[in-house]
């Protein structure tokens, strides 16, 4: 989930060259364990929420126990790899988990920013907001060889978004049976990724605060 931030963000002023690039590298590397651990960039609750407390208001009570199963889990990988670092050096540890890690946390946050961040992608909420308005704000994106790679979540994601329990591997046939019926409300953008991704940390920094239709600002 990636939802905007709404207009004092403007008060920090337009962002300069570095501070995007400081940005970027930071969202990159570190934005999925953020997510994670304090539900940063999600929907916002009154009190603390993470996805590792089973008392946390995203998950219900049928879930608390499935939630403790789960920690008990990643307690027993820390244990494993704990094991690891002590046996062949923490540094042999960070070169093959730390590493690859987090070269998927950045695939994972870089693709799911740019499905959803996009000065063309308004924002409903109130009575401007439906299911299907709701689904249909976010955007395509040419991944080249790395759509097969990525089971084509980038250049298939609008019909993701109408059709979620769709299995991927008919995600390409779906999403040209749905173009043509969706016309000019699906969007697509064929900008070079790190184009787009520089353009998006540029010009989409907030939202307004006020209104029923949002779009992103500078």
């Amino acid at each position: 989930m990636w939802l905007p931030e709404n207009d004092p963000v403007r008060q920090l002023g337009a962002p300069g060259p570095l501070r995007v690039c400081i940005e970027i590298a930071i969202t990159l590397l570190f934005g999925w364990p953020a997510y994670l651990t304090t539900h940063v960039t999600g929907h916002k609750y009154e009190r603390r929420n993470n996805h590792f407390e089973p008392w946390s208001p995203m998950f219900s009570k049928d879930e608390y126990w499935l939630v403790v199963l789960s920690d008990a889990a990643l307690l027993v990988v820390l244990a494993g790899l704990g094991s690891l670092a002590y046996t062949y050096s923490f540094a042999w540890l960070f070169a093959q988990y730390v590493v690859p890690l987090l070269i998927v946390n950045f695939w994972l946050v870089l693709i799911t920013y740019l499905q959803h961040t996009d000065e063309t992608l308004p924002h409903f909420r109130g009575t401007e907001w439906s299911w299907l308005r709701g689904a249909l704000c976010t955007v395509d994106r040419d991944f080249g060889l790395l759509n097969h790679v990525f089971h084509h979540i980038g250049d298939t994601h609008v019909t993701h978004h109408v059709f979620s329990y769709m299995p991927h591997y008919h995600a390409e046939e779906a999403t040209a049976a749905l173009k043509p019926l969706l016309g000019e409300y699906y969007r697509r953008d064929d900008t070079p990724i790190a184009v787009a991704l520089w353009r998006s940390f540029n010009v989409c920094r907030f939202v307004d605060a006020t209104g029923e239709v949002l779009w992103f600002r500078q």
